[in-house]
């Protein structure tokens, strides 16, 4: 019952989270620094139940130290986590990374359908013209669109956008 959706750098996300049958509205991406690994910036997103993905955001953020890993019995959250180099790694309740192919577009939750359909067809529309969309645009339209057509999405967009590769190589 949400949407986060990757593409070019950019993370976008709904709002909306169930707790306790009311609908409230809750963060689902996050610009993180990893403490013991690397230091590195990274950006999480994530959908389901927030008692899970919000250990797995703070376990990721302490450097995912083995002795620490939260052990989740079931499914109940899915989160990615994207370098600022646009690699996209899966997480699951078993939290074993899962490498997708480079430049991949991402989309996770009921949404997600409904979101890629949305980025597919603004590609082919602007495929026509020489200037491309604005990315930050496309996928906050993409997100959009899966709150207009889907009922578990809604409450508001959040935005990430790393800088292009090669503009601000620093970040």
């Amino acid at each position: 019952m949400s949407i986060v959706v990757y593409k070019d750098g950019v993370l976008a996300a709904d709002r909306l989270v169930t707790l306790d049958g009311r609908m409230v509205a809750a963060r689902k991406i996050w610009d993180v620094r990893q403490k013991s690994i690397d230091g590195h910036r990274y950006f999480i997103g994530a959908v389901g139940d927030p008692d899970y993905y919000q250990p797995f955001v703070e376990w990721f953020q302490d450097g995912c130290k083995k002795e620490e890993k939260p052990k989740f019995k079931d499914d109940h959250f899915e989160a990615c986590v994207i370098s600022r180099h646009g690699e996209v790694y899966l997480y699951f309740h078993d939290l074993y990374p899962f490498r997708m192919a480079d430049g991949q577009v991402f989309a996770m939750g009921s949404g997600a359908q409904a979101a890629l359909g949305a980025l597919e067809m603004e590609s082919l529309v602007y495929s026509k013209y020489e200037e491309a969309c604005d990315r930050i645009q496309t996928v906050k339209r993409a997100v959009q669109v899966a709150i207009n057509v889907n009922a578990g999405c809604g409450l508001g967009i959040d935005v990430l956008a790393f800088p292009k590769i090669g503009v601000d190589d620093a970040a």
